[in-house]
């Protein structure tokens, strides 16, 4: 291209200025040397920087002093160790935010463990919330039911969500997976599982002595009917007479009224010994007396029938 092109194409090669699209704004500084110090104001911030040196116009990250780097050089391309000078500095300026913390929630659910004692028994730790405090965090913790938790220790079995807010002049981050931003609240759901039993079985020792049976109730004997009295028997030296009445033969001969002959035949009864029994012998002679008159009556009646 011809001279005034190429003059044409450098004047439309230049940095910008005016409102830019975030907010803020290109300033133009106009610059007569190789270095320009880049000027602050108060309540911006600089972002973005734009100067031209010779035909080129370039874009730097924001600094404090803006140099050129443009090399001057000789007709036939040669650098000469000089560069060339700013003609023009643009400064990008963007309202300063105001100074806030970033806050970061924190909560981790501890699960409930069950440990074995003696043979039978356990001791069970429920499950617990571990929320650590933050200046600038207000946490709530709520049931399935959406009633506020007070006591995040020895929870039970359940879903669990906790809900973390910004206090103002604070800034939330979410502090990563598992939880979810809602409307402008961190928020995390847990689930408590219930602590299964781990107690130990109980073992019988077999070596051991079983338990004695209860007694068993004993009977109350019986009254045993007493016995029935003995009567007295003879002493010694006493004869004891019969109450058979033995037959005597009856003889054919002729009875003489008042003879007092003996009858043929009969028995005469033995006198009987005194035994010196008190009133029991003088009984047993009068029996045995009238005994002998009925058998004598009895032989002389038969006798006077056969007469």
């Amino acid at each position: 291209p011809d001279a005034g092109a190429q003059a044409a194409t450098a004047r439309a090669e230049v940095c910008p200025q005016g409102p830019s699209e975030d907010g803020g704004a290109w300033v133009k500084y106009p610059a007569d040397g190789p270095t320009f110090a880049v000027p602050e104001r108060e309540g911006l911030e600089v972002v973005q920087i734009c100067f031209k040196a010779s035909t080129q116009v370039r874009f730097i990250e924001p600094t404090g002093e803006v140099r050129s780097d443009v090399p001057v050089v000789t007709g036939n391309g040669r650098p000469t160790g000089a560069v060339h000078d700013l003609s023009h500095v643009s400064v990008r300026y963007v309202p300063v935010e105001p100074s806030v913390e970033v806050v970061v929630p924190s909560a981790a659910l501890v699960p409930g463990v069950c440990e074995p004692a003696e043979p039978g028994e356990q001791v069970v730790t429920g499950a617990a919330l571990v929320i650590e405090g933050v200046e600038g965090l207000e946490y709530e913790v709520a049931n399935a039911d959406g009633a506020v938790e007070g006591d995040l220790s020895d929870l039970s079995p359940g879903v669990y969500t906790v809900t973390a807010r910004a206090a103002e002049g604070f800034r939330l981050v979410l502090p990563g997976e598992g939880w979810e931003l809602v409307d402008g609240a961190a928020v995390l759901t847990v689930t408590v599982e219930a602590v299964e039993d781990c107690a130990l079985p109980v073992v019988l020792d077999d070596t051991r002595t079983p338990p004695a049976e209860p007694e068993q109730p004993v009977e109350p004997e019986q009254p045993v009917d007493p016995a029935p009295p003995v009567e007295p028997g003879p002493t010694s030296g006493e004869e004891v007479l019969s109450d058979e009445v033995v037959a005597t033969p009856v003889s054919n001969e002729p009875v003489v009224v008042g003879d007092a002959a003996p009858v043929q035949g009969a028995t005469t009864a033995p006198a009987l010994a005194d035994t010196g029994a008190a009133g029991f012998g003088p009984a047993v002679a009068v029996a045995a007396g009238l005994g002998l008159l009925g058998l004598g009556a009895l032989a002389a009646a038969r006798r006077i029938a056969q007469g």
